[in-house]
Parts: structure tokens; sequence; C-alpha cells
């Protein structure tokens, strides 16, 4: 009889365990089939959030907030649009690190995947500017709806966070902030230094902001996410998360 997928518990929703790549000769195939195939599913996660993004660059009414941050580095330093995604990937990696948050396989490969695909998309031409209002609000519609989507199916995938959302769960810990003003916070500092560096802002940025929260919550259900049950955990005596 075939196994059904064991559930774990990751940022307080229960997602597909992935067989350990530590125990790797002791693996089935049933293990080996699962693990390729929740690698896929987070690989064209991660495409279609890489797309989603992109697609609120050529909607060319105001970037999602990172993007601002990112567009902003791009045209003031040599590097692309996705290699200044990585860069900044990196530093929050390296400073939830140091706070004590250890990044998993898919914190480094939402960092590397995501820059990557996003160069691909504007290497391959496959994305032109929006020129009219009706197109622009078409496209700007259409990337917060993917990246919505697609942020549940690489959560589903059960590989981890991504480098974004370690980071806000390494300022919680030395703030001691609630994850919605921390999170709040960093979004509206990067867009300010992306405004501030050239980055593409505009109205399509602020209603970004407004829609991504259901959005992201339309994903999570399409893909069966649900919040796990809460245990009685006595109170973390020093930084725990």
């Amino acid at each position: 009889m075939a196994r059904l997928p064991k559930s774990r518990k990751a940022a307080g929703y229960s997602v597909t365990q992935i067989p350990n790549l530590r125990n790797l000769r002791n693996w089935t195939r049933e293990d080996a089939l699962l693990w390729l195939r929740q690698f896929l599913m987070l690989v064209v996660g991660l495409f279609f959030f890489s797309l989603a993004l992109m697609l609120s660059i050529y909607a060319n009414v105001g970037a999602n907030s990172w993007m601002v941050f990112h567009d902003g580095i791009a045209i003031q330093t040599p590097v692309t649009i996705g290699q200044a995604s990585q860069l900044v990937g990196l530093v929050m990696i390296l400073v939830s690190w140091l706070v004590g948050i250890k990044p998993g396989m898919g914190t480094v490969l939402n960092m590397l995947l995501v820059g990557w695909f996003m160069d691909l998309i504007v290497w391959s031409g496959m994305l032109d500017y929006a020129t009219t209002l009706p197109v622009q609000l078409g496209m700007l519609s259409l990337s917060i709806l993917i990246l919505g989507v697609s942020t549940g199916m690489y959560i589903k995938a059960g590989f981890g966070a991504g480098p974004r959302d370690s980071f806000n769960l390494a300022m919680i810990e030395l703030t001691n902030m609630s994850i919605t003003v921390s999170r709040w916070l960093i979004e509206a500092s990067v867009v300010v230094l992306g405004i501030l560096m050239g980055g593409q802002f505009g109205f399509g940025t602020i209603i970004y902001a407004i829609l991504i929260g259901p959005a992201v919550g339309l994903g999570f259900r399409v893909f069966g996410l649900k919040r796990a049950p809460k245990r009685d955990v006595k109170p973390a005596t020093s930084g725990g998360s």
C-alpha cells in the first residue's frame, strides 16, 4: 500500500514532509518520487513567482515593493535586476543566520532561482512594457494573482521559507515587534530606498500592497495550506521563534 505523504508544520501551516537528503541511502522508491515531485513543485512555483514580479515591472504603473528596490539597485549599479534580487536575498540569509535562523534548501534555492528566472524572462523578451491603461491594469492584476497562487505553490512544496520571510523572522527576534509591524516597516523601507534610487514606483505599488494579502490567501486555499493545530508550549525564555 502506498504511504500517504506526511505533513509538518512550517510557518504555522501544514505542508508535505520532504524526505531528508541525509537519509538518502534509506530512501524507498516512493520517497524518491515524493522528493522529485515536491522539488518540481518548488521550481515551477518559483518560476511563476518570478514571472509575477516581472509582470509588476512591465505593467509600467509601479512595481511590487521589493521590485522597486531591486529595480533601483539595477539602475544604480552594473548588476541586472535578477542579480540585484540575489544579492539582497544573500544579505538577508546571512543576517538571518547571524540571528540564529539557519537557511534551508528552499531558502537558498529561492534566492538563486528567482533571480535567474527574472533575468531569463528579461533575456527571452517574452514581456513587453504596457502602454495603455487597460493593459497596464490587466498585467498588474495578473501579476498579483500569479504571485499569490505561486506563493502557495512553493510553500506547499515543503522546502522552507524564502530569504525575505527568514529576514522578517530575524527582525522579530531582534526587535520583538509583531510580524505585521515588522513586515510593514521592512517593505516600507525598501520602497523608500528603491524610490530614492530611481526604482519604478507608482499607484500600482500601492494597489499591490493592498491586494497581495488576499491573493496569497487565495494561493494558500488553492494548495490546501491550513493552519497547523496549536500545541501548548511554555513561553520561550530567550529569542525563540
